[in-house]
C-alpha cells in the first residue's frame, strides 16, 4: 500500500477505532462488540453517516466506486492496487467500471 494510506490507517487505529469499539482485536471496520463490523451493517453506516451530512445517498456500493474514483484522482495509473483491493481477475474490470 502506498505509504500515505498505511499512515492513515495506523492513526486511525491509534487514534479513532477505540471510538467505536473498546474491545481488543484486529479488524479495521469492528463491531461494538469488537468481532467484524458484517458488511451490511458498515453499508448501513456509512448511509447514516454521509446523508444527513451531504445530503447524498450513498451505499456501500456506491461508497466502493467513489473510494476508486478519488484514489485515481490522486493516484493516475493505478490500476493494480485497486485491482487486487476490489478482488477483480481481470484489469478491464477495474478500468471499466473504475475509471471515466
Amino acid at each position: 500500500m502506498p505509504r500515505d494510506t498505511t499512515r492513515l490507517i495506523s492513526a486511525y487505529l491509534k487514534t479513532y477505532r477505540t471510538l467505536v469499539s473498546e474491545a481488543p482485536g484486529d479488524w479495521l471496520f469492528p463491531a461494538r462488540s469488537g468481532g467484524a463490523l458484517l458488511p451490511g451493517h458498515l453499508s448501513r453506516d456509512l448511509s447514516k453517516l454521509i446523508r444527513p451530512k451531504l445530503g447524498l445517498a450513498v451505499n456501500g456500493h456506491l461508497f466502493h466506486h467513489l473510494a476508486g474514483f478519488l484514489f485515481f484522482k490522486h493516484n493516475p495509473g493505478g490500476y493494480k492496487l485497486v485491482r487486487r483491493m476490489r478482488g477483480h481477475k481481470k484489469m478491464s474490470t477495474t478500468t471499466t467500471f473504475y475509471t471515466d
